[in-house]
């Protein structure tokens, strides 16, 4: 008989009571805070990254569409006279248009910047367009828009020219084969100065043209008019002021800063979160 040894094991008793149930299932709500504490802190350093990415694209610049850009130039009128005579190649727009700052049939493009966009339709169709008037564009020296150049005096004129040299179908008095432009009425225009203007930034301060001629573009003037209103908008060149020079920028690194920059929010991020833990 095997005599029962005066050294016993303890008992181990096997807590199954409610209160470690409880004990154990309250850790469980802990850890779901932490991560989700975890993941909110990443995607505020990430919004925080992104925003001040967006932020740099903003500052950088842009070519601006706003139509106010004409209406701003001071009008000189005094490089032309009644007289002159002028010989300019641009595209021909309706007045009413140029005032509005946008085509009739498509009011969010700005006549100054696209007038190749202009419809033969808008342009030779809609009464308000006709009875406006036209006027041929200049360019802008720096050639990112154009600007209101001579006023037309023969509206007739210009709806016959203009109805030749557009596509048959695109208004109705339109009889140009499938060669012709289905937008914007290119022109070579010849004329003498009949009016200056009346010293206005709009439409109306444009020097108006008489007995106008309207060719094809192809046409070459021997010397190209440039508008009042284009050289009133060209800056004079101002002489350098002398200063100390230039810090020389440091070297490129050649590496990808959004990708270190990405790897040190989640490393912060996770830096973050483990003190949690």
């Amino acid at each position: 008989m095997i005599e029962q040894s005066d050294c016993q094991v303890p008992f181990i008793e096997n807590k199954t009571s409610s209160d470690g149930d409880e004990s154990g299932n309250s850790k469980f709500p802990k850890v779901i805070t932490k991560v989700a504490v975890g993941f909110l802190v990443v995607v505020l350093l990430a919004s925080s990254f992104k925003n001040k990415s967006s932020t740099a694209d903003e500052k950088a610049p842009q070519r601006s569409p706003d139509f106010k850009l004409a209406k701003t130039i001071n009008v000189e009128s005094k490089n032309y006279a009644v007289g002159d005579e002028v010989c300019i190649t641009g595209y021909v727009v309706d007045n009413f248009c140029i005032d509005a700052g946008g085509f009739l049939d498509n009011p969010s493009v700005n006549p100054l910047e696209f007038p190749e966009q202009h419809s033969f339709h808008c342009m030779l169709d809609v009464p308000q367009c006709i009875e406006s008037g036209y006027q041929v564009l200049g360019e802008l020296p720096q050639g990112d828009m154009h600007c209101m150049g001579f006023r037309l005096d023969d509206t007739d004129a210009v709806v016959a020219a203009a109805s030749a040299a557009g596509q048959k179908g695109q208004c109705t008095a339109c009889t140009g084969d499938e060669t012709k432009p289905t937008n914007g009425y290119l022109a070579t225009v010849k004329g003498t100065v009949s009016d200056l203007g009346d010293g206005s930034s709009a439409y109306t301060g444009t020097p108006i043209l008489t007995d106008i001629q309207l060719l094809d573009p192809s046409v070459e003037c021997e010397t190209a008019a440039i508008p009042p209103m284009c050289m009133s908008s060209a800056p004079s060149p101002t002489p350098p002021t002398p200063g100390p020079p230039s810090p020389t920028p440091p070297p490129s690194s050649g590496k990808d800063c959004t990708k270190l920059s990405l790897s040190a929010i989640f490393i912060g991020a996770f830096m973050i979160v483990s003190l949690f833990y």
